[in-house]
């Protein structure tokens, strides 16, 4: 392995090393859901598993709390490759490194290197998973901590099958949802922007798209100029299940609100749901 070629990145976040070491293990809240196992301690071990995709398992070869942090590749199979185990034997690892009231935190797929088939592909993929899932869960903490997570669920059921209703979701979006679209979200890592009257804005990233039963969006820029909240960091996820001939939907808005519109979210999210997408899938309109 060439490791002066290995992939690196670094952020600075505007916290202390320990913060930052901490939120790092999260691995769930940053890198994917589809995480088996545990990596609080050395020899730890954890599967990340997207089924038809992306299997490795991971065990923790070095922890140093507040400092670094070093993950193996014991196990690997991306289905996409023709060599399906090419992250087998690579490491990735994080530096934490202080400065001032921040921190440096460098990044290193080591084994990830130029000439691998997966190298393009997985690079861009890690900008984004450092770049934005992991900075913004980093960053955004605090605000979550100071106003309030809530975590609402509305469903409808439509008599349509879940692959139909899921392309209207992420195809149609301009059709139900209340503010303007730009961007695509037709798969994976796919953008968009919500915009809205009085300079209301958000930044969305597709960070789970599983057809016919999955999409989640990843809020990584928000502001209300009104009042400035920044609700970045918000998850909203529509989850398909089928029922008969039916199909059951599911969403979810996972983020902070302020602690005086709570019911205005319930009242934001229901109307969206059952109403907006509820009336385009049985109506059209």
């Amino acid at each position: 392995m060439l490791k002066n070629q290995s992939y690196t990145t670094s952020i600075q976040i505007p916290f202390p090393p320990e913060v930052v070491f901490d939120h790092i293990k999260d691995v769930p809240r940053w890198w994917t859901e589809d995480f088996e196992g545990y990596n609080n301690k050395l020899n730890d071990e954890f599967v990340i598993c997207h089924p038809g995709a992306h299997y490795s398992k991971q065990r923790v070869t070095e922890m140093i709390p507040g400092k670094k942090i070093v993950w193996l590749v014991t196990e690997s199979e991306l289905t996409w490759l023709q060599n399906k185990e090419e992250w087998t034997g690579t490491s990735m690892i994080f530096e934490l490194v202080p400065d001032g009231d921040k921190t440096t935190l460098s990044f290193s797929h080591e084994g990830l290197v130029p000439g691998l088939e997966c190298y393009d592909r997985c690079s861009q993929g890690w900008n984004i998973v450092i770049k934005n899932r992991l900075f913004n869960f980093i960053t955004h903490y605090k605000m979550a901590n100071q106003n309030n997570v809530a975590k609402y669920t509305v469903a409808i059921e439509v008599e349509r099958s879940p692959a139909d209703v899921f392309n209207h979701i992420v195809n149609d979006i301009p059709k139900y949802w209340p503010e303007d679209f730009e961007g695509e979200c037709a798969k994976l890592n796919d953008e968009f922007v919500f915009r809205s009257e009085g300079g209301h804005y958000s930044k969305n990233l597709v960070t789970e798209f599983v057809p016919g039963k999955k999409v989640v969006w990843l809020v990584t820029e928000s502001i209300r100029p009104t009042d400035n909240f920044d609700w970045t960091g918000t998850k909203m996820t529509f989850e398909l299940k089928p029922k008969g001939n039916n199909t059951v939907v599911e969403f979810t808005y996972d983020g902070v609100v302020l602690e005086n519109e709570q019911e205005r979210l319930v009242q934001i999210c229901d109307f969206v749901i059952e109403e907006s997408l509820y009336n385009f899938l049985t109506k059209g309109r």
